[in-house]
């Protein structure tokens, strides 16, 4: 019994002992103070996606330190001048389309450390070293550092509490955040100050390894475990402080530098964790055996020679696109142009700056599929323009890019375009002599216009609408499911007369018929569909309106609006009175719907009752207005004032930002939703 008890003792003492030299304890509170900056400041950077800013910025800071040194000043005075000078030349490029951040952030990092190397290079009299630049000593940090870092994490812990609610609404929707009022660009202004005191501050006292490993490595593994931000901060803060104990230990005993052992457990603790959560969710039985092996393969394959092999992956990164850069927010734009221009403007929602694309002819219509707007004029011509802002929806997660917007050519048919559907992996263009021209729609992001076939649709509406890698044609009173080729494929078959209007939704592509709607679903490899009788038929043939990525598309005329839900194959009918210049889908939870009517006032229907929830005088001049709305706002134009309304139609139709147009948007639809 005494023997175990001995083997106890010996066990805490040497747990304990390297924490009872002062040097260490020092150690030890500055990693906690650096640990609870870093986790407040981490998070922001990670779910803003300034991890390699981060990055840049904590080896941009070499020509402040140097230039510092060398004329007697502040250390930590140069670092934040270097960095700050890379936050603002970051923020300032930040929008450019002509290439994306994180090239503008290469460029700027290259930069300043090549001034850094150039200047030390050329100085004898520089005082530091580059190595403790670069790993810094935590085992030298003196009082006076304790201080600045405490002193460093009350600054951080203040702003961050007092500018939470504007760092949350910039992280997740930059354009929400400027409708609120909160002014986005001087919110990132402040994150950017935010993130330049630590990493200068944290530089100072342990080195630039150190300071970015526990900038990234703990928030990232707390965003593993945790939701809630504030959570998350927590979490982050108690995996920095459980790395920077057990660095110090290990170092303590293994004679290894402590600045990049604690960094090299912080990394650790986040594959270890990811590992975890990986085999949680293979097999959520999986037994305790199971993530200790785990744990073993992580820890042996970390000591794994140098001299093995690695084996290489060509797999493409999910959701990588070639020359587009992804941003964690919606890349929203209005394209507009005034009736007869030869010129399609691109209004960025979030940055309220215009791009302008000239044309090879007057305007005179305007459709939109998501990313690419399609413009003819009024005959044969289309011209196609990628408008460089678009989302994928995967069902369970969302991707936004943003990439140069530019045109992509120009088409010339021989008799009039009708129709212009473009979904998923075709564009169709329906054409006065009953035919239907399919394009290569994937083809077009890299600036190619690819046709794969020209076939017959037979009827007064020349129609093929894209649906799950196939066309819905209409041929003969009836639809019929074909390849990109015209072939049928034997998926569908079912009658509609007279098609009149068509919207390719989340829980399917949805068809009027003269008298019913016809609901198409894929369901595996096979496509089901569902018909359904239309009250008050026919539906207007002016064509749906709908939100992407919603379940609810409508249409009116002056005897009333018709909106129609996919996943529930209905329809339902509004008998509202007055002449509507424009209706929108269902905007919230599928139980309303917005129109515009002659007077210029918005109205907001309940569609199981048939009444108006709420009308809201919005335009002065209702003539050529047009309506149309995203996931959080619907816009309103008022192309006499060369105005844009962006209407908040979860908040009353509150009227959020009136945009002013640098011509009239006589034709407008908003792109990247």
């Amino acid at each position: 019994m005494n023997f175990i008890f001995s083997i106890v003792a010996l066990m805490l003492t040497a747990l304990v002992e390297p924490f009872t030299v002062p040097f260490v304890i020092r150690a030890l509170l500055g990693g906690v103070l650096l640990a609870a900056v870093c986790a407040l400041v981490g998070v922001w950077v990670i779910a803003r996606g300034m991890t390699f800013l981060g990055e840049a910025m904590s080896h941009g800071m070499l020509p402040g330190v140097a230039v510092a040194s060398i004329l007697g000043g502040s250390l930590v005075v140069g670092a934040a001048t270097s960095a700050f000078a890379m936050a603002l030349g970051v923020n300032a490029l930040r929008h450019s389309r002509e290439f994306g951040r994180d090239t503008s952030i290469g460029l700027l990092f290259v930069g300043l450390l090549s001034i850094g190397v150039i200047v030390v290079s050329h100085s004898r009299s520089f005082a530091t070293d580059l190595t403790a630049f670069l790993f810094g000593d935590v085992l030298a940090i003196r009082s006076p550092d304790l201080l600045l870092l405490a002193a460093a994490a009350l600054v951080v812990a203040g702003v961050t509490a007092v500018c939470y609610r504007p760092f949350l609404a910039l992280t997740f929707d930059a354009r929400k955040a400027r409708t609120l009022g909160l002014r986005p660009d001087v919110t990132n202004a402040v994150m950017l100050t935010l993130l330049t005191i630590t990493m200068a501050v944290a530089f100072s006292v342990v080195g630039t390894l150190l300071a970015f490993g526990m900038l990234i490595a703990p928030s990232a593994a707390a965003m593993l475990v945790a939701r809630r931000l504030p959570v998350v901060m927590l979490t982050a803060f108690g995996i920095g402080t459980v790395a920077t104990v057990i660095g110090l230990w290990i170092s303590w005993f293994a004679a290894t530098a402590a600045g990049a052992t604690i960094a090299a457990v912080a990394v650790l603790l986040f594959f270890l964790i990811l590992g975890a959560r990986r085999i949680r969710e293979a097999s959520p039985r999986g037994s305790a055996l199971t993530a200790a092996a785990m744990t073993v393969v992580l820890t042996l394959s970390g000591c794994a020679s140098a001299d093995e092999p690695v084996q290489k992956t060509d797999e493409t990164p999910h959701g990588y696109v070639a020359g587009a850069e992804e941003l964690p927010e919606p890349q929203s734009a209005i394209a507009y142009a005034s009736l007869g221009s030869r010129r399609l403007r691109l209004l960025d929602l979030i940055t309220e700056t215009e791009k302008v694309i000239e044309l090879p002819f007057s305007a005179r219509r305007i459709v939109e599929d998501g990313r690419f707007v399609y413009v003819t004029d009024g005959d044969r011509r289309l011209e196609i323009v990628d408008a460089g802002v678009w989302t994928v929806d995967h069902g369970d997660h969302v991707h936004y890019y943003r990439a140069p917007a530019r045109s992509v050519g120009t088409i010339t048919f021989a008799t009039r375009i009708e129709t212009i559907v473009g979904s998923e992996a075709h564009t169709t263009i329906g054409t006065a002599d009953g035919r239907v021209t399919v394009i290569d729609r994937r083809k077009l992001g890299s600036g190619e216009i690819v046709e794969l076939a020209r076939i017959a649709s037979a009827g007064d509406t020349p129609l093929a609408v894209p649906y799950a890698d196939q066309l819905l044609v209409a041929a003969d009173g009836r639809l019929v499911a074909t390849d990109a080729g015209g072939a049928p494929s034997g998926a569908l078959d079912v009658p509609c007369a007279a098609p009149r209007g068509w919207a390719v939704l989340r829980a399917g592509a949805v068809i009027a018929c003269d008298s019913r709607i016809v609901r198409i679903k894929r369901q595996g490899e096979r496509l089901m569909a569902t018909t359904t009788a239309v009250p008050r038929a026919p539906i207007p043939p002016n064509g749906f309106v709908y939100r992407p990525r919603s379940n609810e598309a409508a249409v009116a005329d002056r005897s009333g609006i018709w909106s129609v839900h996919a996943a529930e194959a209905t329809v339902r009918y509004v008998a509202a009175t007055g002449r509507r210049l424009a209706v929108a889908a269902s905007p919230a939870d599928g139980s309303t719907v917005l129109a515009l009517d002659e007077s210029g006032a918005l109205t907001s229907y309940d569609l199981a009752t048939g009444t108006a929830l709420r009308t809201v005088p919005v335009l002065a001049s209702s003539t050529g207005a047009s309506l149309t709305l995203d996931i959080n706002r619907a816009y309103l134009t008022e192309p006499r004032a060369r105005l844009i309304h962006e209407i908040d139609y979860r908040d009353g139709l509150r009227t959020a930002r009136t945009l002013r147009a640098a011509d009239q948007p006589d034709l407008a639809v908003e792109v990247g939703r």
